[in-house]
């Protein structure tokens, strides 16, 4: 769910060479909320999308207890990380609880508990009749207590079975079991349901650069166009929605949607930016759309808001034991000689709970160097026994901070001595952070008004610079023809020999969808200047790494 993610960038660790570094940044923000940031793309997959869940609390991460019920466990499957617990039940090490509680005439039934040393996931079924249309569902309380132990509140994603009647629920709480068994309280409250409601805004998308749209009635007073990009058939658009309500914008999810002919654009790209303010949420959306569909668009913006609710109050009290759990752990140190590659994750160790498998490692360098790229593979896939998993793109840490790729249990799993399993790791989708000489400086001659350009080579590549002068601020905007370009992530000006960086203004880890960059250095002398471009970054989609774990 969108967020407005107060970060302040100047405590996020030492700058470069003295100067903000904004890929820095974004490694870092990545790094630290590794955890939260996987859950909020799920859940903004999940949020946007009809019968899906609607995600409030994003401390912890998702999955599933699933019982022995696998006649329907397509639907427990289709929840995220659903199979890995449904396994661990069918296993045995897991609980099954199978109690059912009855409120406003809904039954709801606790099927079962899975844990493993870092979650306890707990299953529910609802059979719920005469279902409202919705975009979003959730529980209005959803609490759970330990003994005399102040309850917390726990996340909860549902999920409907379609044609029936029938909801199926996982909720997760970080574990606390251990090799114990312990009693637990879990409280739900009413059943909410919530619809997308679109308020049309008065911009042309293709003219819409620095307009604002006022708005009435809903979680934000106005949503102002701060950058409008057109390249190719990329339409970019950075906004911010200001005058927000925290409280009711965490339920509304507030985004921008392109609309033409009738259809929703869906977005190839989505994030939420640092804002400084609390009050305004920074928000870029990436769409792939024609010349003549763009021209033909217009802009609404998207809130949920609630559309019915089902009254209820179910109390569950249980036992969880995680003995098992603890007992089915695989945990092997991975031998560096086996393991070594040229990216910034160093694999150190193997780890198989009931829930997951983990690829552990260790983090390399912070920022590239002269003639010392920063490497990183997009793609991280495990090869166990001749199955392929796919980590996605995410990253974890565990409760301690130690940073892993994971791997949903395959489905065939069954619980077997994992010594002498082949296993390899494929890494694909390689990009490189580059730092440039600090020699390499281009000159800018006399700039004015009137855009200029000059041209550099990086990495083997032709990268052009456009600059010119607004007032007494210098704009630079650089770009490439070669798609394996990533883009200038950071330029500085060599001013007298002390370095002059642009203003901040970070783009997302995905970029704008385009290698074009626009920076704005602050109250420039007049004169022939140097540039240095710094950082940027380049791909290689075909390169690939293939590591023998056993």
């Amino acid at each position: 769910m969108t967020k407005s993610m107060e970060w302040n960038l100047e405590r996020m660790g030492r700058p470069l060479d003295g100067e903000p570094d904004y890929e820095a940044m974004w490694s870092r923000i990545e790094e630290r909320l590794a955890h939260k940031n996987q859950l909020e793309r799920a859940s903004q997959r999940g949020i946007r999308h009809k019968k899906k869940v609607l995600v409030l609390v994003a401390s912890v991460s998702i999955l599933a207890a699933l019982p022995a019920m696998a006649a329907v466990n397509g639907s427990w499957d289709s929840l995220w990380n659903g199979r890995s617990s449904f396994n661990a039940i069918e296993q045995g090490v897991g609980n099954r609880i199978n109690q059912t509680v009855t409120s406003g005439g809904i039954p709801l039934t606790l099927d079962g508990v899975a844990t493993d040393d870092q979650r306890m996931n707990m299953l529910l079924t609802m059979n719920v009749s005469d279902l409202p249309t919705y975009d979003a569902i959730e529980f209005g309380r959803s609490e759970l207590s330990e003994g005399k132990d102040k309850a917390k509140r726990i996340q909860v994603q549902l999920k409907q079975d379609q044609g029936q009647g029938r909801l199926f629920g996982l909720a997760t709480v970080q574990n606390k079991l251990g090799e114990e068994r312990k009693s637990y309280r879990l409280t739900l409250e009413n059943i909410v349901f919530y619809q997308y409601r679109n308020f049309p805004l008065d911009v042309i998308p293709a003219e819409s650069q620095d307009k604002t749209a006022a708005l009435s009635g809903g979680p934000v007073t106005s949503v102002e166009m701060t950058s409008v990009i057109r390249k190719g058939n990329v339409f970019t658009v950075r906004y911010k929605l200001s005058g927000v309500n925290q409280e009711a914008a965490r339920k509304a999810n507030p985004h921008l949607v392109l609309i033409s002919g009738g259809q929703v654009i869906k977005e190839k790209y989505a994030a939420v930016l640092p804002s400084e303010d609390p009050n305004v949420i920074v928000c870029q959306s990436n769409f792939e759309i024609s010349d003549a569909d763009l021209k033909k668009s217009h802009f609404e913006l998207s809130v949920l808001e609630e559309s019915g609710r089902k009254e209820g109050s179910w109390n569950f009290a249980f036992e969880a034991d995680g003995k098992k759990a603890a007992q089915a752990m695989f945990a092997v140190q991975l031998e560096p000689a086996d393991v070594a590659n040229d990216s910034m994750m160093k694999f150190t160790e193997l780890v198989i709970t009931p829930l997951e498998i983990r690829l552990m490692y260790e983090m390399g360098g912070r920022s590239p160097q002269p003639d010392v790229p920063l490497i990183h593979y997009e793609s991280v896939k495990l090869i166990v026994d001749g199955q392929e998993m796919d980590s996605g793109s995410g990253f974890w840490t565990t409760k301690d901070g130690r940073f892993y790729r994971r791997f949903e249990l395959p489905q065939w799993y069954e619980q077997k001595d994992w010594s002498n399993v082949p296993m390899k790791v494929i890494l694909s989708g390689k990009k490189v952070q580059e730092r440039a000489n600090k020699d390499h400086l281009l000159t800018l001659d006399q700039p004015a008004a009137q855009k200029k350009t000059v041209t550099t080579e990086l990495h083997g590549t032709s990268v052009e610079f456009t600059y010119y002068k607004e007032g007494k601020d210098l704009i630079v905007e650089s770009s490439s023809s070669d798609p394996s370009f990533g883009g200038i992530t950071q330029s500085y000006l060599d001013i007298n020999g002390e370095r002059k960086f642009p203003e901040i203004n970070p783009n997302p880890p995905e970029g704008n969808g385009t290698n074009r960059k626009v920076e704005r250095y602050v109250n420039i002398p007049e004169g022939d200047l140097k540039l240095n471009p710094f950082l940027y970054q380049w791909f290689d989609p075909k390169a690939r790494v293939e590591l023998n774990l056993r």
